[in-house]
């Protein structure tokens, strides 16, 4: 195992990341942009009926948008206006509505979602199939999702370079049904080896986005970890990962990055609850010749109105600062142990929440049987 540490060298409110591995002068091929967590749904929906869709991003879309080949983002929700929840732990489902995709700028063409989350299926197969519907009516297109038993795997190419996008999502809850027509991975069976393997054997680049971690914890699960690590062993020139809500650390192994939690783009949250949960990280990865010439970062904040808007000096300082101290709990040996010791605690009261709150709900012979085969089913 290599793993080094990096520096990033900030100019203004943009960050590079410097590897230390010496990166030709020329310009790129062209440029991904990855955002986190966009969820279409509950106050943000409230905020584009109230305002307009184009408000949302247009402090921001100069960043977003100009230069860039591709858009890839998260889409916490599902887009439609039918079906019912399935899941007994499920009590307040991300739904947006079709029209709410208008804020992503029309002239621009290249978005790309990822759907491998656990809000997919919200509402179930009739949600999922109208989410993919209405990304296609917008000429969106998506990864993630497991249909007919096969994942949805997105390719591009940049110039001459192609570019897959694989993804699965650990957190997410896939409808147990074997058969089902639509359905996310959850990583956790030999079917992450194969399409990471298959993926980096047939394109030059291979991104795999994973959707992970506890909720609005700093530190990284130790399972989250390595998953992130095996899919740089079996070839992935790069890992994006979200679900914490907050911005997680950056970590360089064997010479390929890993953004263990980028955070929230645009999401209503509490922020008085969670303040560090309306600042998100945005990497820039720039090709050129079939590699990774470059990666640099910008940090984005989601305003009180859920407009996007840039940090102020005072928060870029803020957030320079979380990133620097986050990526040290992966960075050595003992910051691992102590990082896995702390996660685990966090993640020992987040289940124990949930379970709580589902036992004052539904009662202790559903709560224990929903946690049952939810662990069946995380083994097999």
């Amino acid at each position: 195992m290599l793993r080094k540490t990096f520096k990033i060298d900030w100019h203004g409110n943009v960050g590079r990341i410097n590897t230390g591995i010496q990166q030709p002068a020329c310009r790129a091929d062209g440029k991904l942009v990855f955002a986190g967590d966009i969820a279409l749904a509950r106050g943000v929906g409230k905020a584009i009926d109230n305002t307009s869709p184009d408000a949302i991003l247009s402090n921001v879309s100069n960043q977003l948008f100009d230069s860039s080949d591709y858009f890839i983002f998260n889409l916490e929700c599902c887009i439609t206006d039918r079906g019912n929840t399935w899941e007994p732990n499920k009590r307040s489902p991300m739904v947006g509505k079709p029209r709410y995709l208008e804020i992503f700028p029309s002239e621009y063409r290249g978005y790309i979602a990822n759907l491998s989350n656990n809000h997919l299926l919200d509402l179930g197969i009739v949600g999922a199939s109208d989410t993919v519907e209405a990304l296609e009516n917008r000429d969106i297109e998506y990864f993630g999702v497991k249909q007919f038993n096969k994942n949805k795997i997105s390719t591009v190419y940049v110039k001459d370079t192609s570019i897959a996008f694989v993804a699965f999502s650990p957190a997410a809850h896939p409808i147990p049904e074997d058969n089902a027509p639509i359905n996310v991975y959850t990583g956790k069976t030999d079917q992450f080896e194969r399409d990471v393997k298959k993926a980096c054997m047939e394109h030059d680049l291979t991104i795999v986005n994973l959707h992970q971690g506890i909720e609005y914890s700093p530190f990284i699960m130790r399972s989250a970890r390595l998953l992130a690590r095996k899919a740089i062993d079996l070839g992935a020139h790069c890992v994006i990962c979200h679900h914490a809500h907050v911005i997680q650390g950056i970590e360089m192994y064997e010479r390929r990055m890993i953004f263990h939690g980028i955070g929230n783009f645009l999401i209503d949250v509490n922020f008085n609850k969670h303040p560090l949960a309306r600042y998100s990280l945005v990497p820039y990865i720039f090709i050129q010749d079939k590699k990774i010439q470059h990666i640099e970062i910008q940090a984005f904040k989601i305003q009180n109105d859920l407009s996007i808007d840039l940090l102020t000096s005072v928060e870029l300082e803020t957030v320079k600062r979380m990133i620097e101290i986050r990526s040290r709990f992966v960075s050595s040996t003992m910051g691992c142990l102590m990082n896995d010791v702390i996660a685990g605690v966090y993640r020992l009261k987040d289940r124990s929440r949930a379970a709580v709150k589902m036992f004052r709900r539904k009662g202790v012979k559903l709560t224990f049987a929903y946690y049952f085969n939810r662990l069946f089913r995380s083994r097999h």
